[in-house]
């Protein structure tokens, strides 16, 4: 009879991410940094000891819905393909406007959550990056989208929809305020634009995503 040894087992976990950036004019180095650094995070997704991950990443772009006139970038789809990712959505998201400090972030999250094609019983995760503070949901959002602007609400769903969320931000009192969303990891007081490793962050991203998506796999 011959068994099967348990470090043979691998499991398999499906996730889909979405990327939103602060694409006002500040970001640049950020975008530009993500992009060079993608094949960090696949290693990340494909690092992870008997699991096989099944991924799909899409970018969107967020700005001011006060100010800018394309407040939301919001025009790709999911796609499994490394360079698509870097050399087609993340290429085409351009740093331009804004208007005061704040930008229109968790509008950017509700545009995520919902209007994403999640696939069925996949890990789904939320990850943004900014070096602005964040507004209050915006009355358009509420009105496209049919959501409250009630944060309470946002952390409500993103936990009733099981979402991950990752923000890699400078300290803000709306971001503190998502910490208590499960499996959360917000990230504040960092400088995106500087001297942030994205090689290193981005790799240890992948890996989380990979990790956090065995509660929703099959052992194969």
């Amino acid at each position: 009879m011959i068994t099967q040894s348990s470090k043979d087992i691998k499991v398999r976990g499906v996730a889909d991410v979405v990327f939103c950036f602060d694409c006002t004019g500040s970001m640049s180095p950020c975008i530009n940094n993500v992009k060079h650094n993608v094949e960090s995070l696949v290693k990340g997704f494909n690092g992870t000891p008997n699991v096989t991950l099944d991924w799909r990443v899409r970018a969107m772009g967020y700005r001011d819905f006060e100010v800018d006139s394309e407040p939301i970038i919001n025009t790709f789809d999911f796609t499994n393909d490394e360079h698509v990712f870097a050399n087609t959505q993340l290429t085409e998201l351009t740093a331009t406007g804004g208007g005061d400090y704040e930008e229109s972030a968790l509008d950017a999250i509700w545009y995520a959550v919902r209007t994403s094609k999640w696939r069925k019983g996949c890990h789904k995760v939320v990850v943004l990056f900014t070096d602005a503070g964040t507004k209050n949901v915006n009355s358009h959002t509420t009105s496209e989208l049919g959501v409250s602007g009630d944060i309470d609400y946002l952390k409500q769903q993103l936990q009733a929809e099981r979402i991950q969320l990752f923000i890699f931000a400078p300290d803000d009192p709306l971001y503190q305020q998502l910490k208590v969303v499960p499996k959360s990891n917000i990230t504040l007081g960092v400088d995106l634009n500087s001297s942030t490793n994205f090689e290193t962050l981005l790799e240890a991203l992948g890996k989380t995503v990979s990790a956090s998506s065995v509660d929703k796999s099959v052992t194969i």
